[in-house]
């Protein structure tokens, strides 16, 4: 009994050991269409960016930048000031190599929640099923003069060398000020309008 019980207890430490090691990967083809989009909104919702690029088909010609530029938001825009909060999945329809899944996702902001609402085209990639993320590319225009021909109003503030504008205008609590200090001498007995001598 004494070599049983040391045995018994190594085999049960090496089972324990063996079946914490063992974890399935939230980086898991993806063998449903809802599947493949909840798979890429979930690394999204915990900001692995590059592990939801992972679910974006390659039939998409979405580069990394655009895709992170979509979803994070670019040139400080309120989505770069949020985060994804919860999304929803639905499948539209599907057949054997596409589906439409309309997603459903609340970002939280400082400004409130925002919402946003997008329909997906997942396509299967031999037997693994990938979105086909589509971006909204920027036309590139060189810069140019654009005329106002429209009129235009400036907020115009006196600086210190100006000399124009209201100036040597007491306020109303000055006046209030002299005249209760005028006030305060004739109560002691002085006129505060003659001028001693």
């Amino acid at each position: 009994m004494n070599r049983i019980l040391p045995i018994v207890l190594a085999i049960l430490a090496c089972v324990l050991i063996a079946a914490a090691t063992v974890h399935t990967s939230s980086l898991a083809p993806a063998t449903t269409p809802q599947g493949a989009v909840d798979s890429l909104l979930t690394q999204v919702l915990a900001h692995d960016l590059r592990g939801a690029y992972q679910f974006v088909s390659s039939t998409s010609n979405t580069s990394f930048e655009d895709f992170a530029r979509d979803l994070g938001g670019s040139n400080g825009s309120l989505r770069t000031y949020s985060a994804l909060q919860k999304f929803d999945t639905k499948v539209l329809n599907e057949n054997d190599q596409t589906a439409n899944v309309r997603a459903n996702m609340s970002y939280s902001a400082a400004v409130g929640a925002l919402y946003d609402t997008r329909e997906l085209k997942v396509v299967k990639e031999g037997s693994i099923w990938k979105v086909d993320w589509p971006v909204e590319k920027a036309p590139k225009v060189p810069p140019q003069v654009i005329p106002v021909n429209y009129l235009r109003w400036d907020i115009v503030t006196r600086g210190a060398d100006d000399d124009w504008g209201a100036q040597n205008v007491d306020d109303r609590d000055g006046r209030d000020r002299e005249r209760r200090h005028g006030a305060w001498l004739r109560f002691r007995g002085r006129n505060p309008g003659r001028q001693r001598q």
